[in-house]
């Protein structure tokens, strides 16, 4: 690729099915893309598992033609839960670096569907054994659908910046589009309405 003007096809990383949210169909879908430590990770919602209804997973390749299997990030014990939408940040820099996959859980036992959870591991390539955890405001917020996690760097609200990350979430009721500032080490969150604070 020079300069994004020109594309040729390479490879092939995985297939599906027609779109369908019904679960028992095979599509994948909601693809992110992230380059780490010399590997492409391409993370999709996958509905081809057929012990699963929905879950997030991701292949890896260092050379963009010969991809690696199926493994998964986030898949539920429950068939109906369909974790959707992944994006991933990474928290610091360095040694003490962590990374974050965020994502909505549809069908989610609650008074939320389409609930953002997330959850955090030393590599993006790891997130099958980390701990699920649910995001939170400090108002009792709990956002649902579609979040997209970016860092944030130079924000300061009295501690490292490297904690804190934006979680921009969109149409939830009551809300056009809002943004939740999250300090991932005390898992404390606090909700600003893009309409009331930041016109």
């Amino acid at each position: 690729m020079r300069q994004s003007n020109t594309w040729q096809f390479v490879s092939v990383v995985a297939t599906g099915t027609a779109p369908n949210t019904t679960n028992g169909a095979t599509p994948i879908w909601e693809p992110f893309l992230l380059y780490h430590d010399g590997e492409l990770g391409v993370f999709y919602s996958d509905q081809r598992d057929p012990l699963l209804g929905q879950k997030l997973a991701h292949q890896q390749s260092r050379d963009l033609v010969n991809w690696g299997s199926v493994i998964n990030d986030v898949a539920m014990s429950n068939y109906t839960l369909r974790p959707g939408m992944t994006t991933i940040a990474q928290i610091g820099e360095g040694k003490t670096a962590r990374i974050m996959l965020s994502y909505e859980l549809g069908m989610a036992p609650g008074p939320v569907d389409y609930a953002v959870g997330y959850r955090i591991s030393d590599s993006p390539f790891t997130f099958g054994s980390a701990p699920d955890m649910q995001l939170v405001a400090t108002d009792g917020t709990i956002p649902a659908a579609g979040p997209y996690t970016v860092p944030r760097p130079g924000l300061r609200l009295g501690h490292s910046i490297s904690r804190v990350l934006y979680i921009i979430v969109r149409d939830i009721p009551g809300h056009l589009s809002y943004l939740i500032i999250h300090d991932y080490c005390t898992s404390s969150s606090r909700l600003y309405d893009f309409l009331n604070e930041y016109d």
